[in-house]
């Protein structure tokens, strides 16, 4: 006749240690292999981060330019507006479209797609470019417009176009001559510009306490910076000149 045996009590004891030391052995790499990912991903973030910034926020800054204002008047308008050693403060390009169709003092259109960053927001500032004379270049300018609306879904003839509405005619000379410029002044066919106003700047994190470069929209009403380079060094890794 057949015998059954189960384990004994001192076998279930050792079975049962054996499995803790495993287990505890198992979470013990587990736990180490997590953290060597967490700290992998964390540098591969930050090099995408690096590598992303290294190559738009150049680029940002090689824009920066200044449109000249033509005689009598004369005089430089800078996309610069104010620069520290460590903060900076512009008007940043986001797009360019090329004016078409029949326009009004107070409704012009550019044809679509447009260049650049994306397309206008209300929040963004605009300048028309004036070609006034082709044949002489002393007298082009760029003037500022007020607008009050955009139509993202117009048209020019049939062709997808985006349409600024107006809150007044641009003015020529703002501070000189203060003249309503004239439809003869503008050519279609000449451009049209977008720039959102922002500003970078030092930025540590109240968490870590980490330094980067911030970053901000000032047209967007934007309060705070937000970190856009780093982690660095300190807040004096950088400087603006």
């Amino acid at each position: 006749m057949l015998t059954r045996r189960g384990f004994t009590l001192i076998e279930l004891l050792v079975s049962i240690v054996l499995l803790g030391i495993v287990g505890a052995a198992t979470v013990r790499m587990m736990r180490t292999m997590m953290n060597a990912t967490t700290a992998q991903m964390e540098i591969a973030s930050s090099q995408s981060n690096a590598r992303t910034a290294a190559l738009a926020i150049p680029q940002e800054l090689r824009e920066i330019g200044f449109d000249t204002i033509p005689f009598p008047g004369g005089g430089v308008v800078s996309d610069l507006e104010t620069i520290g050693t460590r903060r900076i403060m512009f008007r940043a390009m986001r797009g360019m479209g090329i004016t078409c169709g029949t326009p009004t003092l107070t409704e012009f259109r550019v044809l679509k797609p447009v260049l650049g960053l994306r397309e206008p927001l209300l929040t963004d500032r605009f300048v028309l470019f004036l070609e006034k004379d082709p044949n002489a270049g002393f007298d082009d300018q760029w003037v500022n417009m007020v607008v009050q609306s955009i139509d993202l879904n117009s048209d020019c003839g049939g062709v997808a176009a985006i349409a600024f509405t107006l809150a007044a005619t641009p003015v020529l000379d703002p501070g000189l001559t203060n003249t309503d410029m004239a439809l003869t002044n503008h050519r279609v066919g000449g451009p049209i510009r977008w720039y959102e106003r922002v500003e970078y700047g030092p930025y540590v994190d109240p968490g870590t306490n980490q330094a980067f470069l911030g970053f901000r929209s000032v047209s967007l009403g934007e309060v705070n910076l937000q970190p856009v380079i780093g982690p660095l060094t300190d807040t004096t890794s950088f400087t603006f000149t």
